[in-house]
């Protein structure tokens, strides 16, 4: 995803997402994705600490939403080391048709690799949910990243299709039961009446008590 528009930015950050969920049948792929609130602009400075902090949550609330109305969610984290990062950097700079991927401002991102370290550990562990939970990827074997990432995808769909969608949250639409829920009965007007003689005869009853307590005193 790009820098936000000055639309989206006058709007929640995860609003221009919600605008590109794709529709039933339909499989979108995003490089970052939301996220960026708690990489990027948290390294950065583009949000405020309370932004990407709060953040955490939103997410979790946001992924937790789409789960829940089918939509099959996966998370790729693809790791690979500082040494790497580096030999890969140079790489692209010693080939001229590689050169364009390589910009000052990913060197000035390695600079800041702790920093990074630190967002992504903590990303990580706030939120690998039930629903949508993280799948981490040693990417120094280029190969071997690219058949977990497939296999990953291939069980997660084959599972999906052959399990029946059920609500993660606990949300369910109006009128529907969990399993083992039974119907309560519906109660008339005289269960109503009964109710209320019931808890007048209670109120005289304890009244009565009273009574008797103090004339003993």
């Amino acid at each position: 995803m790009a820098a936000p528009t000055d639309e989206e930015k006058a709007h929640h950050y995860l609003w221009r997402f919600w605008r590109h969920i794709p529709r039933a049948g339909y499989i979108t792929i995003y490089d970052r994705s939301w996220y960026g609130r708690v990489l990027v602009e948290r390294v950065e400075g583009f949000a405020s600490d309370a932004e990407w902090r709060r953040a955490y949550s939103e997410i979790n609330r946001f992924e937790e939403q789409l789960v829940d109305s089918g939509i099959i969610l996966i998370k790729f984290w693809i790791h690979i080391s500082e040494d790497e990062q580096l030999r890969r950097f140079e790489a692209r700079e010693a080939v001229p048709y590689k050169r364009y991927k390589i910009t000052e401002d990913d060197w000035r991102n390695r600079a800041q690799w702790p920093q990074y370290k630190d967002a992504v550990n903590e990303m990580v562990a706030r939120t690998s949910t039930k629903h949508a939970a993280w799948t981490l990827v040693e990417g120094n074997d280029k190969p071997y990243a690219r058949v977990k990432i497939l296999r990953t995808i291939c069980e997660t769909l084959s599972n999906a299709l052959k399990t029946e969608h059920t609500p993660t949250a606990g949300y369910l639409p109006c009128g529907d039961r969990r399993p083992g829920e039974g119907r309560q009965p519906d109660r008339g007007k005289n269960d109503d009446k009964a109710d209320k003689a019931d808890k007048a005869d209670k109120a005289d009853k304890d009244k009565g008590g009273e009574k008797s307590d103090k004339g003993k005193n």
